[in-house]
C-alpha cells in the first residue's frame, strides 16, 4: 500500500472508529486475517465483524449468524461510503480534518482510560457483603413501586400558585381537574419501577411514604408530582445480587481512580484559560476553596 493511500486509509480508520467503533477495510489484510468480504480493492476481515458486535449482548446460537451477516452488510455500506468520500477528496475538507483530529483525540483518551483502569482489582466477597448489608432498600428489603407521575410545565409564577394548590388539594384527580382550567402543559404517566431504577433520594422518601401520598420536586420551569399508588416486596438474596454488586463496585473503583488520576494530571499541568473563559481559573479556585469554619 503506497504512502498516500496508507494515509488515506488511516483517515478512514479514524472516521470509522468515530462513527461506529469499527475498523476500516484495507487492501492488504495481512497474514492470518480471515477475509469476510471484498469491496472493490479493499477487504473486510473477521476482526472487523467481531468488533462491530463487541458491545452487543451475546446472541442465541440461532441468532448469531443473522447478526454477523447484518454487521457485515453495515461494514460493506460503510466501506463504500468511505471509498466515495476518498474519491471526492473529502479528507482534505477542513471540517472533515477537524472531525478526524477530534476522533483521534477521543480514541487516544479512551485508550488511556482503558489502560489506566484495566488493572483495577475486582471486589472481594467481603466488599460485596458489606455493600449488600449497607443498602437494604436495594436488596434485602427491595420493593417494586407502582407510581403515577404528573409533570407540569409553566411559568414561575404559575408554578408558585400550583405549589400552594397542592397543599390544599385532597387527591390527584382533583388536582387534574384544577390543571385543565389553567394555562399549563402537563402529562400523566403510570409505571412500575424497581428500587434500583429510582434516584437514591426518591427511593429513601418512597420507602417511608404511605400509599396515595406524593413527592413534589420543583425546577425553574416545571413541577413534578410523584404519587405512590402502592408497592410490593421483591427482595434479592446476596447470591442473586452479587454479580450486579460486583459490577457496581468495580465501576465505582474505576471512576474513583480516573477522578484522582485526572486531578493529578491537572495539578501537574500548566493550564491557562483565555478569551471568554479568562476568568474561569478564578471561578474554579473560588469554588474549590474550602469554606471558612466559624467557632
Amino acid at each position: 500500500m503506497g504512502k498516500g493511500r496508507r494515509a488515506s486509509r488511516l483517515r478512514g480508520l479514524a472516521a470509522a472508529l468515530a462513527m461506529g467503533g469499527t475498523l476500516a477495510a484495507c487492501s492488504d489484510p495481512g497474514p492470518g486475517q480471515a477475509v469476510m468480504a471484498r469491496v472493490n480493492k479493499e477487504t473486510i476481515v473477521k476482526q472487523q465483524v467481531d468488533q462491530a458486535l463487541g458491545d452487543q449482548p451475546t446472541p442465541q446460537p440461532e441468532q448469531r449468524d443473522a447478526m454477523r451477516r447484518k454487521a457485515l452488510e453495515v461494514l460493506i455500506d460503510q466501506e463504500l461510503a468511505v471509498q466515495q468520500a476518498e474519491a471526492l477528496k473529502l479528507q482534505r475538507d477542513p471540517g472533515v480534518q477537524q472531525q478526524l483530529a477530534a476522533a483521534q483525540r477521543d480514541i487516544l483518551a479512551r485508550a488511556y482510560t482503558r489502560t489506566l483502569t484495566e488493572g483495577v482489582a475486582k471486589p472481594t466477597a467481603s466488599e460485596i457483603q458489606q455493600h449488600y448489608t449497607a443498602n437494604p432498600a436495594l436488596y434485602a428489603q427491595r420493593r417494586l413501586f407502582h407510581l403515577q407521575e404528573l409533570s407540569i410545565e409553566a411559568r414561575d409564577e404559575e408554578l408558585n400558585a400550583l405549589q400552594a394548590l397542592l397543599k390544599i388539594t385532597p387527591d390527584m384527580q382533583s388536582l387534574l381537574q384544577q390543571l385543565r382550567s389553567r394555562p399549563v402543559r402537563f402529562t400523566v404517566t403510570q409505571a412500575t419501577r424497581p428500587a434500583e431504577q429510582l434516584p437514591s433520594d426518591k427511593l429513601l422518601a418512597l420507602t417511608t411514604l404511605s400509599n396515595g401520598k406524593a413527592l413534589v420536586t420543583r425546577s425553574p420551569t416545571s413541577l413534578v408530582v410523584l404519587q405512590l399508588l402502592g408497592s410490593q416486596p421483591a427482595p434479592l438474596s446476596l447470591e442473586a445480587a452479587s454479580g450486579a454488586i460486583a459490577n457496581t463496585l468495580l465501576n465505582q473503583k474505576k471512576a474513583d481512580l480516573l477522578r484522582l488520576a485526572g486531578q493529578a494530571l491537572r495539578d501537574k499541568a500548566t493550564i491557562r484559560y483565555e478569551g471568554e473563559f479568562a476568568n474561569a481559573a478564578d471561578t474554579a479556585a473560588a469554588e474549590s476553596k474550602p469554606s471558612a469554619s466559624h467557632p
